[in-house]
């Protein structure tokens, strides 16, 4: 059963992995980023292998359950609009937003939201932890392959277009210069 409340916490990196907490701030999976950053592989707390997700050559990322069989599927699509299949094309969804921000979700055809983008709640997790709110139609291991296939495509955008990063630059000044 999924927790109602997930937090990502990717800023902390221990190990190699960092940790999924419930809205209680306890621990329920870890995710282990691959090195080329186009991987990854998420196991619950006892160790146990969730899922595992890549890069696909043509246009998506997609995970797999422990025994191999397709457990989500994001189709990138411009304008932040991904096109997401789980459970063998049961259930289709599409994100609306830009991943990790409060304005993300992703919705079922239907019309329900099965995952949004939260505030923290109180005091238990970190301001920085990522946080999505279940309406419990999702697996753990289908919430972490979803947000974790947004995650790689966010970073694989910024990779090839660091300007889309945001990122604030210091300006460089000559030595012996007073701005």
């Amino acid at each position: 059963m999924t927790p109602e409340v997930l937090g990502f916490d990717d800023h902390r990196i221990v190990g190699g992995s960092y940790d999924v907490y419930s809205r209680a701030g306890e621990a329920v999976a870890s995710v282990s980023p691959g090195f080329w950053r186009s991987r990854f592989e998420a196991s619950d707390q006892s160790g146990q292998l969730l899922c595992t997700g890549k890069a696909r050559l043509i246009s998506g990322w997609v995970a797999h359950d422990p025994g191999g069989r397709l457990l989500a599927l994001v189709r990138v699509r411009p304008f932040n609009h991904h096109f997401t299949t789980l459970r063998g094309g049961e259930l289709e969804c599409r994100s609306i937003g830009k991943a990790f921000t409060p304005e993300w979700y992703l919705q079922a055809l239907d019309g329900r939201n099965l995952l949004q983008a939260v505030p923290p709640e109180g005091n238990v997790l970190p301001m920085d932890v990522w946080t999505v709110h279940s309406d419990g139609t999702l697996t753990l291991a289908e919430a972490i392959a979803v947000i974790e296939l947004h995650r790689e495509e966010l970073k694989r955008k910024r990779r090839r277009h660091p300007s889309s990063a945001r990122l604030v630059r210091r300006r460089q000044l000559p030595v012996g210069r007073i701005a």
